[in-house]
């Protein structure tokens, strides 16, 4: 907690929510930006006591690769808070992300030409809708100890009726990063 409510982390995440001149133009980021000092405490405040929950956001669907999907969108406050707590989680999870995957493919096949020979190239219809919230809570749990982190963390994967949200910056961080637990 004490990495993630770190001055320095929280600036770099107010940074790079508001990056953009179309987002510091917005009435949220210039309230914001006005307010800079003021968000931060407030938001390390919750942090520290792990109080933070993320309660408001709207749905909005877009197409994208073709796809049709349901997006939900956080206040930029919000983001910035996620985007702090999600910046040391991931510096957490180590050896479990896509490179990671990649790696222990390339890794296989060196080892095991003839084993991996041939391939199956799939994707995972819709691969944050399906994926479980209990199973993502348990592999938290394996990686985590801190009670008031793991709570803010459930409060994240949770906060859609059943999988993951997209949209969500704590999504893309504990989604695939698990995936090779399933090896």
């Amino acid at each position: 907690m004490e990495e993630i409510a770190d001055y320095s982390n929280m600036a770099e995440s107010f940074d790079q929510v508001l990056r953009g001149s179309k987002r510091k133009k917005s009435r949220q980021g210039r309230y914001l930006l006005a307010h800079r000092e003021e968000v931060l405490q407030e938001l390390t405040g919750k942090i520290k006591t792990g109080t933070f929950t993320v309660k408001d956001y709207r749905e909005r669907e877009i197409v994208e690769g073709g796809k049709m999907r349901r997006i939900q969108i956080l206040t930029m406050k919000d983001r910035i808070a996620v985007h702090a707590i999600m910046a040391v989680v991931d510096r957490h999870i180590k050896n479990r992300g896509m490179h990671d995957l990649m790696e222990y493919i390339r890794r296989d096949m060196k080892e095991d030409p003839e084993g991996t020979r041939y391939c199956y190239k799939f994707d995972i219809s819709k691969f944050y809708e399906s994926v479980g919230q209990d199973f993502v809570m348990y592999c938290v749990r394996r990686v985590f100890k801190d009670k008031k982190l793991i709570a803010m963390l459930d409060n994240f994967v949770r906060l859609m009726p059943q999988g993951i949200s997209i949209g969500l910056r704590s999504s893309q961080g504990l989604g695939p990063p698990f995936l090779p637990l399933l090896r």
